[in-house]
């Protein structure tokens, strides 16, 4: 048979004063100790974030600018290397998308992370604005650029 008996610590006692002295200074020192480890894991973070900002995704623009109708444009862009990147290019004056093969192939960004694409203008485009999007994906991120140039007569 089992005895339920729970001892009594008179209150003001030595084993009752260090139990309350036990329990406070744990507690002190929690409250110190958890606002200290978020602070460095913050700081580490933000650091790592600097060293490390991860992929980006820049366009050089599209050359020449203006470009004509049949005139060769070139579009060159820098991202992580290994990126897969895809382009499209879209004529506001002809409310068109270029459809050319060069622009509907997947291209793989080389060792430097240059990517580049070369395609015609189409003949009777008009003149005007035009966009080329670039859209590259590098280990679960997908990033998105525009160049902005013109077509002229």
């Amino acid at each position: 048979m089992e005895s339920d008996i729970t001892p009594v610590v008179p209150e003001g006692s030595a084993i009752e004063v260090q139990r309350r002295h036990s329990v406070g200074s744990v507690l002190v020192l929690l409250s110190v100790l958890i606002p200290l480890s978020l602070a460095v894991f913050m700081i580490v973070y933000a650091v790592m974030t600097v060293i490390n900002p991860g992929p980006s995704l820049t366009l050089t623009g599209v050359t020449p600018d203006p470009l004509q109708s049949g005139q060769i444009a070139t579009l060159t862009a820098r991202t992580a290397p290994g990126a897969d990147c895809q382009v499209q290019v879209f004529y506001e004056s002809a409310s068109m998308y270029d459809t050319s093969t060069p622009l509907q192939q997947m291209q793989q960004a080389d060792k430097s992370g240059v990517v580049r694409w070369r395609w015609q203008v189409p003949q009777g485009v008009g003149v005007g604005p035009a966009d080329a999007s670039v859209t590259c994906t590098i280990g679960g991120a997908t990033l998105t650029s525009e160049a902005a140039y013109h077509v002229t007569p």
